[in-house]
């Protein structure tokens, strides 16, 4: 079946994007949780992510549990709920046009990164005013809180605020 032979193949073009590990020590190292939600089976998500991510991961979840996939914002209430967290006081980070309306869906806010599947022409292309389900206050202020988080740790700007888009994570 597909399952058993992803399972042992999973890790054949499979890596992280180089600018996600430095991130997520950063996170890490703020006290921020952090989670991967995936559509590949749960057992393949949990491996790749203890593979490629350590105890850099909190928790992840794939496809099963009885939850809808993405781009139904099942998996990502799961997580809120888990940790008993507001989906308001989450920040959902995506590379895709799939990600981007899970967030929506889930009424979370979202932050799209370039460095992932699309490209920043691609994901311009898909932001429109209505991607986040939360007013523009709100988003300031958990970007905020997540920078002085980070600051803790690092003088390092990983999130930059870009004019008439939004927000950008570097390296």
């Amino acid at each position: 079946t597909y399952k058993t032979y992803y399972a042992s193949h999973m890790n054949q073009k499979t890596k992280p994007f180089s600018e996600i590990l430095p991130l997520l020590e950063s996170l890490q190292q703020a006290g921020i949780y952090t989670a991967v939600v995936s559509n590949k089976f749960d057992a393949a998500v949990k491996g790749l992510c203890q593979q490629y991510f350590g105890n850099r991961i909190d928790f992840a979840i794939g496809e099963g549990h009885g939850l809808r996939p993405k781009p139904n914002g099942d998996m990502l209430q799961a997580v809120a709920k888990k940790w008993g967290i507001a989906l308001q006081d989450c920040i959902y980070i995506g590379d895709t046009e799939v990600d981007l309306q899970t967030a929506k869906n889930a009424n979370m806010p979202c932050i799209a990164v370039s460095w992932g599947f699309r490209t920043k022409n691609q994901l311009l292309d898909l932001i429109s005013e209505d991607t986040l389900d939360c007013d523009e206050n709100s988003l300031k202020v958990h970007i905020s809180n997540i920078r002085k988080k980070i600051k803790k740790v690092t003088e390092e700007e990983y999130i930059e605020s870009v004019w008439g888009i939004g927000f950008k994570i570097h390296e």
